[in-house]
C-alpha cells in the first residue's frame, strides 16, 4: 500500500475524512506562520474522535525542543517540523520538511535519514529534473520508506512516481471548512481513491 501523510489538518472535518480513508499519518496544525492554529485542548479533542491513522502535530517556527514537549504533552508520538539540526535522540518520530530547491537540501535529507528521522520533500512543481534528483537522493526502497513527496499531485503523477520510486510516500493537504463541520472533498476524492483503492 502506498504510504500517505495528510497535513495542514486544522479541523475535525478534515481529520475524520482522512481517517476514514485510513491514511497512515494525519498532521494536526498547531502553528502556521508563527501563529497558533490548534491549541493542545483542540488537538486532544480531535484525537479523541479518531482511530486508525497515526497522529502528529505540525509547527513551522517553534524550536524543535519546544515542539517535542508539546507533542508529548498532547499524547502524540510524532512531529512535523521544518528541518532543524538534531542535538540528540528522541522518543518522538520526527518528520522534517525540506524544500528541494534549498541549496543544502541533499545534505539535510541525508542527515535526517541517517539520524532515523523521516523527510517530507517539498517542491513547487514536478519535472524531469526533480524526478532525477529524487532518484539520486533516494536510490533504494529502504530510503524511500522514510520519505514523502509534497508537491501538486494528480492521479497520473501519483502512478508515475509510484512506478519510478516504489516505496515513496505522498502528502495530501487539508483545507478550510465552508462552515463549521461542512466541506466539499470533490477535489481530493479522485486522488485519495488512487492512493487508497478499496479492494
Amino acid at each position: 500500500m502506498i504510504p500517505v501523510l495528510a497535513h495542514s489538518v486544522e479541523n475535525l472535518t478534515d481529520a475524520r475524512y482522512f481517517a476514514s480513508w485510513q491514511v497512515d499519518w494525519i498532521s494536526l496544525t498547531a502553528e502556521k506562520g508563527g501563529q497558533e492554529v490548534l491549541n493542545m485542548t483542540s488537538i486532544k479533542e480531535i484525537v479523541s474522535w479518531l482511530d486508525g491513522s497515526q497522529l502528529m502535530a505540525s509547527f513551522d517556527q517553534t524550536p524543535l525542543e519546544e515542539a517535542i514537549w508539546f507533542a508529548r504533552e498532547a499524547g502524540l508520538g510524532a512531529l512535523m517540523i521544518p528541518y532543524q539540526p538534531l542535538t540528540g535522540s528522541t522518543d518522538i518520530d520526527l518528520f522534517f520538511i525540506i524544500d528541494l530547491d534549498d541549496a543544502s537540501s541533499g545534505e539535510k535529507i541525508n542527515t535526517a535519514l541517517r539520524n532515523g528521522a523521516n523527510v517530507i520533500i517539498r517542491a513547487g512543481e514536478y519535472d524531469q529534473k526533480l524526478s532525477d534528483r529524487l532518484a539520486d537522493l533516494l536510490p533504494t526502497p529502504f530510503l524511500r520508506k522514510k520519505a514523502f513527496v509534497d508537491l501538486p499531485l494528480n492521479t497520473d503523477l501519483v502512478k508515475q512516481l509510484d512506478d519510478k520510486l516504489p516505496g515513496i510516500g505522498f502528502c495530501l493537504a487539508g483545507g478550510q471548512e465552508e462552515k463549521l463541520g461542512v466541506k466539499s472533498f470533490e477535489d481530493l476524492d479522485e486522488l485519495v481513491e488512487t492512493l487508497r483503492p478499496w479492494d
